[in-house]
């Protein structure tokens, strides 16, 4: 082996470079230690809280009157949607490709429904 010949003659800028690239190395593996073995239950709760939705639901408030009792601002129900389009993406998918199934079976016309004659 070239490098170990090379170690093995008394040239301490060699062996100061080695030593230096083995430190990292060295280093390198304990960073990969860290986060592997002894991170790996913080990374696992932090996985698992970021699993679940949280959905928050106000109370009512109740009416807000003027002084004569008529009524100035009511509650109604709103509701705010939101769609995370990688999760949609798959199903969407899947209804292309069966309704583009249906148009292809009919050579390329939609079907159309049958009606009684005149």
């Amino acid at each position: 082996m070239l490098i170990f010949d090379q170690l093995k003659k008394n040239d301490p800028q060699l062996r100061v470079v080695a030593l230096a690239i083995l430190s990292g190395l060295g280093v390198l593996s304990a960073g990969l230690w860290w986060v592997q073995i002894v991170s790996s239950k913080d990374y696992q709760a932090h996985l698992e809280m970021q699993s679940f939705r949280t959905v928050r639901i106000p109370a009512v408030r109740g009416k807000i009157l003027d002084r004569n009792g008529a009524v100035l601002a009511e509650n109604r129900a709103t509701y705010d949607v939101s769609l995370y389009l990688e999760e949609l993406r798959k199903s969407f998918d899947e209804a292309t490709l069966h309704s583009f199934g249906r148009i292809s079976s009919s050579n390329g016309r939609p079907k159309r429904k049958s009606s009684v004659a005149r």
